[in-house]
């Protein structure tokens, strides 16, 4: 199996390694609201 990626095949035949990279504001800050990891349970 092949799949086009911008006029370039992959093909998908081997394993491919992928990830998603969250980029939003609020994805691993807590805005200051705990200043160690003991706060946070």
């Amino acid at each position: 199996m092949t799949i086009n990626c911008k006029g370039h095949l992959i093909d998908l035949a081997t394993p491919k390694v992928m990830g998603i990279l969250n980029v939003t504001p609020d994805s691993f800050f807590d805005g200051g609201k705990y200043k160690n990891k003991d706060e946070i349970y």
